[in-house]
């Protein structure tokens, strides 16, 4: 891959289009709050005949992401208040004209709904509270939804419980 394939890989991945700026201490937002829909979201554009990530990827993601915070003692409850997703990007890496993995962008979001205030409206929005992500490469045949889910709820865990330890 080139310098320039691979600047517009990050790019794309990396774009500043939904990037949020929050505070070192921004994970306060979870203290106290013991109880999550947990949902996730997969992109992956078919760039290749051929191309797709592996059947059953997304609800396997899901019951992943869904084991592994239970695991770490947060409450999945579709009736929270609240919404905990696992959000995925995926892009086919091609190598020499041959597909050879994927490059993926992943980010864990904690939304809560509350008003639009900045637009002088008084509806209900869904807002992200706190948010963490990053950039993973995946060889083709070599990662399983279960490392991707497990890339989303550790960082998650590693804030949660530092505002909710055990």
């Amino acid at each position: 891959m080139s310098l320039r394939h691979a600047t517009l890989v990050l790019f794309v991945l990396a774009s500043p289009a939904d990037a949020q700026l929050f505070a070192d201490d921004n994970g306060r937002v979870l203290d106290g709050v013991l109880a999550f829909d947990a949902v996730v979201s997969v992109t992956a554009p078919d760039a290749e005949p051929g191309v797709r990530l592996p059947a059953n990827f997304e609800e396997n993601l899901e019951g992943a992401f869904v084991l592994a915070l239970r695991r770490d003692g947060v409450r999945v409850e579709a009736d929270a208040p609240n919404y905990l997703t696992c959000r995925v990007q995926f892009l086919p890496s091609i190598i020499g004209g041959q597909h050879r993995g994927w490059a993926y962008r992943w980010d864990v979001l904690y939304q809560v709904l509350g008003p639009l205030d900045d637009l002088g409206l008084d509806l209900p929005a869904w807002i992200t509270a706190w948010t963490a992500g990053g950039l993973g490469i995946a060889p083709l045949g070599g990662f399983t939804a279960t490392e991707v889910a497990r890339t989303c709820e550790d960082m998650f865990a590693r804030e949660w419980l530092r505002w909710n330890p055990r």
